[in-house]
C-alpha cells in the first residue's frame, strides 16, 4: 500500500524557480508574466483551495491559470505523489458553455517538461494542440519571455510535441492499475490485483444506489476510477447524497486533500 499524504505539499523547486525568474523580469521591466503572455503561475497552496471546480480532477493541485477558464494543474495520483517536481501535468479546460463542458487531460510528464511544452508552441491557448504546427508570429514580449524561460532551465523545444504526448499516454496506459475514460487511469496503490469498472449510465440523475452495492467489493483503485469517472460525465455538486456518501468513502479510506476537494464543492 502505497503513503497516503495527509497534508498540503510543499512547492517544487521548479515553481519557486520561476518565481524568482518572475521577480527577476519585474525588476528588469516592470512586468509580471500574465502582462507578458497572458500566464499566471499560481505559487500559493492556499490559492488551491479556492479553485473548487466539479469536474476538476481531486487530485489535481493548481500550477497556471488564465484571463479565460483555462488551467493547468499538477496530478498528484490521489496524494501518493512524494514531491511535486516528479507530478504529471494535467489541462483542465472549458469546452463549451455550460458548466459541466470542461475536460481534463495530462499533457506532460513533469513540471520541466511542461515548460518545455510551453516554449515549444509558443501559445498558452494551444498545449493541448492536435498537430506540431509552432507559431512564430511571436511579439517582441512573448519571445522575450519564453527566452527567458529557456534560459533559466537550460531548456529546448521538443523536436515534435505530438510524439511526446503519444508516449506519455502509451507508458500511462502500461502502468495504470485500471485506466478511465479520461485517460488518467488509476496508478497501483494497494496490493489488490483485481480491478473492474463502474459501468455509469449517463441517464441516471442520481446513480448513488448503484455507486454504493459496486463500492461493497469494488477495490481502491476501482472506487477511484469510479470518481474520476463520474466527474467526467456528472455534476457531483448536484447529487448531494451522492458526493456526501463519495466523502465518507474518501474520509474512511484516509485522503484527506481529496475531501477537502469534494467538500468544496458543498459549500
Amino acid at each position: 500500500m502505497k503513503l497516503i499524504r495527509r497534508g498540503n505539499y510543499e512547492l517544487p523547486k521548479t515553481l519557486i524557480m520561476l518565481s524568482e525568474l518572475e521577480e527577476e523580469i519585474r525588476e528588469e521591466r516592470g512586468e509580471e508574466f500574465a502582462d507578458l503572455v497572458g500566464l499566471s503561475f499560481s505559487y500559493s497552496l492556499e490559492e488551491n483551495d479556492f479553485f473548487t471546480y466539479a469536474n476538476a480532477p481531486i487530485d489535481m493541485v493548481l500550477l497556471t491559470f488564465t484571463r479565460v477558464d483555462s488551467y493547468c494543474g499538477f496530478i498528484t495520483e490521489f496524494s501518493t505523489i512524494e514531491d511535486l517536481e516528479y507530478a504529471p501535468i494535467a489541462i483542465f479546460e472549458r469546452l463549451g458553455f455550460c458548466d459541466s463542458d470542461y475536460s481534463a487531460k495530462i499533457i506532460a510528464n513533469n513540471i520541466r517538461d511542461f515548460l518545455r511544452l510551453l516554449i515549444t508552441v509558443k501559445n498558452i491557448f494551444s498545449l493541448d494542440q492536435e498537430d506540431d504546427e509552432k507559431h512564430e508570429d511571436q511579439t517582441p514580449e512573448e519571445e522575450y519571455f519564453y527566452r527567458k524561460i529557456m534560459e533559466k532551465f537550460d531548456l529546448e523545444p521538443f523536436e515534435s510535441v505530438q510524439q511526446y504526448k503519444q508516449e506519455i499516454m502509451e507508458s500511462r496506459a502500461r502502468e495504470v492499475a485500471i485506466m478511465t475514460n479520461n485517460g488518467f487511469g488509476v496508478m497501483p496503490i494497494s496490493d489488490e490485483g483485481s480491478h473492474k469498472i463502474f459501468e455509469l449510465n449517463e441517464e441516471w440523475d442520481n446513480p448513488i444506489d448503484e455507486i454504493k452495492r459496486f463500492f461493497e467489493d469494488a477495490s481502491l483503485e476501482s472506487k477511484l476510477a469510479c470518481i474520476r469517472n463520474l466527474q467526467e460525465h456528472f455534476s457531483l455538486e448536484h447529487g448531494v447524497d451522492l458526493l456526501d456518501f463519495l466523502i465518507d468513502e474518501m474520509t474512511k479510506l484516509g485522503f484527506a486533500n481529496e475531501v477537502k476537494k469534494l467538500s468544496s464543492l458543498t459549500l
